[in-house]
Parts: structure tokens; C-alpha cells; sequence
């Protein structure tokens, strides 16, 4: 494209010449040194003006025209290549994008998450017919050169007529809660190829809906590297991939999560030190591919070597004692209703987790898939300190991990051997002992296949079904889907079954249906069946031995159940 300027600007030069001389212009000595404009092709002589062009001689009078012309010609010519070579400049820029709208209907049964904390719970039975969702994609791929590579993506994902904002917002979900218009970078991070083999990767890494969620969301190859055995959501890392053969590549990556002050509720000093250091998780994985993509597996590994508490509110003892503690109708935390950390902790142990993952496609028409992990969770003496939850206004420690085992209220009772309730909080008296720690394992698996029906058409249909199983203290790394449901982190077990039909190569329809049955609390006050957990929550305190942190006791005789069914249209573009 530079060539063909230079030629441009030569061919210029040389009209100028010529009609130069038409007009009788003396020639320039042969000798002389010229300025040797036009040889950095941006740089291109200026275009004769053929307004300004002297009246011609005699003998050029009949070319005048001709060279008007062949000027205006030029000028044309030069129009192109600078269109050609702008949109050259725009190729490497790669543009892509999704929309889909989703129509899921929701029937819940179980503790009401409304009910009072520090009681039995309140069993509900709850249903949203009519859930209208819908979501736009737009993704960027830019190559400068062959040794960098940027990819980013923004989403925006929310409700029909109505915004969602909440007081606690999770990073690593925020493309998978419905909010408002407002575009968000779900993923933004740059490939930096030292050599042909090996990657250096830093930014928000695609770490959602990784191998087997290509099968439900009917992609060839999954959205992200990661299996969801390992990870699903959106989380900044610095990633080293070596590929060492074709079929065999290694990565290693390195997470740090960042605490912002108690006190900075403006995010105004966020250079400061929140008192605790940053929760750093590190890993990695070996992917092995055999026979041109239709065998893929996984082996994965990442540890937390100190798993530093968040900052979490609870709900306030007095606030559920007295139900007109909040004559104002002001919204939480300012009715009282909340309480925050009055002490983190630099530590609450240590968790780490070893995954496999098998897939394999197009097996007579099946494609297969099983998964799983092992963790071993190692919680030590520590917990999360709160104010509000003894009558004389001392810290006690409230939240462990969720993996400790039970920690003990010591119960003030009276002579009858019945606890003492204190008058201001409704409380038992007494003093909460965390564990001693006590390592446990964990376990998940997931199972799933589909099946592409041999029907005479070509947009044959596809049935799939997944099944996964977590134990008590399960801890997962995985959000909520855009279906508002999260499978992969319940402790108990969840199934899944969809019916995919393509409409186009770049359209398709799902029905699916979704059931979650959580055996185990979720781990987090308010949260229902699927929502993930780190720390051990309120138990019912009035009972003699029950724990303030870390048990992640049964949901109660009545059992915890989610049934969602949706329908969903998504198109690529």
C-alpha cells in the first residue's frame, strides 16, 4: 500500500513537471539539488490546483485541457488509497457480538430470606412466573503486531422495564446480575507472545462459562479455558501459558483479591492499606488434546495459602428483637438493621483443590463429559469480630470458615438449667469459642451428556442433561449464570435438562429446566439454594451447642428446593 503511494506521488510530481513546462516555465538545471519531497510516502508533494495554473502558451493550449483532467484523475486516485489504506488500518480491529432474550419462570421452596436469622426459619413457597431477561454482548480482538494480542468484552444484562442495584455488588459476577443499560467490561486483558510457545496473559481473564458450558450454550469450542470444575466468573489474573507440543499446553496463573477500607465509603483512599492483605490464590492446569479436537482433558490445581476473611454484614440481633426498632422506614444499613466487622483477621487457613475434567465430542452422535474436584479445607482458630452481639458491647468472634467445625456458645443458664435471655437482645447469654480448626475434605462432580437427534434436517435438534453433586463444605469459585441460578456451587446436588434447536448457523433456541436441591446452607445470611459461600453463617443461637460460624448446618426438615424453567433466544453477530 506504501508502494503505491510513492507511485501516486511520483506520477503527481511528474504531472507537475510536465505541465510546468506546457506553460513555458523554465526547466531546472540539471545540476541542481532538488528537495526530495515525496519520498517518505506520507509525506506527498501538494496537488496542483488547476485554477492556479498560468495562462498556457500556444503550443500547449490544446493539452491544458487533457492535463486538468489527468490532475483531477489523480486526485481520485488519491482518495482511494487513502480509504484502502484506512480500512487496512480497521482490520485489525475484529469486531463480534450476541444478543439474547430469555422468558424463565421460578418456583422456590424453603426458609424465607426475609425471615428472622436468629430463629427457626419461616418455610415459603414462593414463585415468579414471568422473569424477563435480556442481554447484549459486543467483543474486540486487536493484533498490533505478531507479538501482542488484546481481547476485551463489554456486557450489558438486565430486566425488562426495571433496574437492579444492590448494596454489596460481587466483581466477579457483575455481567451475570441483571442491573441497567450501563455497559460493563466482563473481560478485558492482553496476550503477550514472547516466544511461539509460550504466553505471558495479564488482565480479566476469560474464566466464565468454560468446557462442558459449550454444550449448553451449542459452541464448538468453550467461551474460556478454564474448566467449570475449576472456576466460572470473572476474576484478574496473570496467566503463563506453554504450549510444548500440539496437542499438550501447560498454564500457571496467579490471583491477588484486594480489600478496600471499612472507613473509605467514598473509595477515596484506596492507596491505603484495608488492615488486611490481599486474599492471593495461585494454580494451574494441563489440557491434552487428542484426535483433532474430539478428545479433550484437564488436570487442575490451585491453592489459597491464607484465606483472608471479606468484609461481611450481618444482620443485628437487637434490630430482629424489636420490630419497630426502624420508625424511620430508612433503607439498610442506616435502620440498624446491618452490622459490619469490627475486626478481620490476617488469616481464617488455608483451602486447596485439585480437578480433572474428560470430555469427549461426537461419539456416535453424543458428546460426554465428567468432572470433578477434591479440597482439602484447613480452618484455624481464627474468626470475623463483630459488636452487637453481646449485651455488654464486646467484640465477639462470629464468622470462621465455612469447613471449622462448630464452634460452642458456653450458656449462661438459670437454676431450672434454661438459658438466660438477655433482655436487650433476646440473645441467650454467654461467650462464643471458635474452633480449634480441623481440616476436612470436599468433594464435587459433574456428569453430563447431549445428544444431536439423527433427524433428515440440517439444524437437527440437541437434548442434553447435567447432574451435579457437592458435599457439606464445599467451596466453589463459581457465579450465577444469566439465568439468575447458580447449580455448579450448591451443597447438595442439581440437575439440568435442555432441548437446543438451531434456528441458523448463528441463531438458536433453548428450552431448559433447571432443579437445585440444597442440602446444606449456602453459607452467606440471606442467600438461597446455589449461592456460593466462604464463611460459615448464623446458626440458631438459642440452642445449647449450636455454632455462630462455620458449620454450614442442613437447611431445616422442610429441605431447600429451586425449579426454574426458560425458554431463550440467541442470536451471534
Amino acid at each position: 500500500m506504501r508502494i503505491s503511494k510513492y507511485l501516486l506521488c511520483t506520477l503527481l510530481s511528474l504531472v507537475a513537471t510536465q505541465q510546468a513546462f506546457a506553460a513555458g516555465e523554465p526547466e531546472a538545471p540539471t545540476d541542481s539539488v532538488a528537495p526530495t519531497a515525496g519520498t517518505n510516502p506520507i509525506d506527498r508533494p501538494a496537488i496542483p490546483d488547476p485554477t492556479t495554473v498560468p495562462e498556457p502558451s500556444k503550443a500547449a493550449a490544446d493539452d491544458s485541457e487533457q492535463l486538468a483532467s489527468l490532475i483531477e484523475r489523480l486526485r481520485e486516485m488519491e482518495k482511494r488509497v487513502d480509504d484502502v489504506e484506512r480500512d487496512a488500518g480497521l482490520q485489525r480491529l475484529q469486531w463480534s457480538g450476541d444478543y439474547r432474550t430469555s422468558m424463565a419462570s421460578y418456583f422456590y421452596r424453603g426458609a424465607s430470606p426475609d425471615s428472622n436469622p436468629y430463629s427457626a426459619p419461616t418455610m415459603v413457597s414462593l414463585n415468579n412466573r414471568e422473569q424477563w431477561l435480556h442481554r447484549v454482548r459486543l467483543s474486540i480482538k486487536a493484533q498490533p503486531n505478531k507479538n501482542f494480542r488484546f481481547r476485551g468484552r463489554v456486557t450489558a444484562f438486565k430486566r425488562f422495564g426495571t433496574n437492579v442495584s444492590t448494596p454489596s455488588p460481587q466483581d466477579f459476577s457483575q455481567s451475570r446480575v441483571p442491573s441497567d443499560s450501563t455497559l460493563r467490561m466482563d473481560r478485558f486483558w492482553v496476550d503477550w507472545f514472547v516466544t511461539p510457545q509460550v504466553a505471558l496473559s495479564i488482565g480479566r481473564i476469560s474464566y466464565s462459562d468454560g468446557s462442558p458450558a459449550e454444550l449448553r450454550e451449542n459452541l464448538e469450542q468453550p467461551d474460556a479455558t478454564w474448566g467449570t470444575t475449576m472456576v466460572d466468573g470473572e476474576y484478574e489474573t496473570v496467566d503463563v501459558t506453554v504450549r510444548a507440543s500440539r496437542n499438550v499446553l501447560f498454564r500457571g496463573f496467579y490471583a491477588a483479591w484486594a480489600f478496600p477500607r471499612n472507613d473509605d465509603l467514598f473509595s477515596s483512599s484506596l492507596f491505603l492499606n484495608s488492615g488486611t492483605q490481599n486474599l492471593r490464590i495461585v494454580g494451574g492446569n494441563v489440557d491434552v488434546t487428542l484426535g483433532e479436537g474430539k478428545f479433550f482433558s484437564q488436570l487442575g490445581f490451585y491453592a489459597v495459602p491464607k484465606f483472608r476473611p471479606f468484609s461481611i454484614p450481618l444482620p443485628n440481633p437487637a434490630f430482629y428483637a424489636d420490630p419497630n426498632a426502624n420508625p424511620s422506614n430508612a433503607p439498610p444499613p442506616l435502620d440498624g438493621s446491618l452490622l459490619f466487622p469490627s475486626r478481620l483477621p490476617d488469616s481464617l487457613g488455608s483451602y486447596a483443590n485439585a480437578s480433572v475434567f474428560i470430555m469427549a465430542r461426537n461419539v456416535a452422535g453424543v458428546d460426554l463429559f465428567a468432572g470433578g474436584s477434591v479440597g482439602y479445607l484447613n480452618p484455624n482458630k481464627s474468626a470475623i469480630y463483630y459488636r452487637g452481639f453481646a449485651s455488654d458491647g464486646s467484640e465477639q468472634p462470629i464468622l470462621t470458615l465455612v469447613g471449622a467445625d462448630p464452634g460452642l456458645w458456653s450458656i449462661e443458664r438459670d437454676a431450672q438449667g434454661q438459658p438466660i435471655i438477655d433482655a436487650q437482645t433476646g440473645m441467650p447469654k454467654g461467650t462464643f469459642t471458635p474452633s480449634d480448626g480441623g481440616g476436612k475434605f470436599t468433594t464435587f462432580a459433574h456428569l453430563g451428556a447431549r445428544w444431536t437427534l439423527p433427524l433428515e434436517t440440517k439444524r437437527r435438534p440437541k437434548l442434553g442433561v447435567e447432574y451435579n453433586r457437592a458435599s457439606r463444605y464445599h467451596i466453589s469459585f463459581a457465579q450465577s449464570n444469566d439465568l439468575l441460578t447458580n447449580k455448579l456451587a450448591v451443597r447438595g446436588s442439581a440437575w439440568e435438562a435442555y432441548l437446543l434447536q438451531p434456528i441458523t448457523e448463528r441463531a438458536f433456541l433453548r428450552l431448559n429446566w433447571t432443579f437445585i436441591d440444597a442440602e446444606y446452607t449456602s453459607g452467606s445470611p440471606g442467600n438461597i439454594a446455589g449461592a456460593t459461600g466462604f464463611f460459615g453463617s448464623p446458626d440458631n443461637p438459642m440452642a445449647s451447642s449450636s455454632a455462630h460460624g462455620g458449620t454450614s448446618p442442613p437447611v431445616g426438615p422442610g429441605g431447600q428446593y429451586l425449579h426454574s424453567l426458560a425458554v431463550t433466544l440467541h442470536v451471534n453477530f
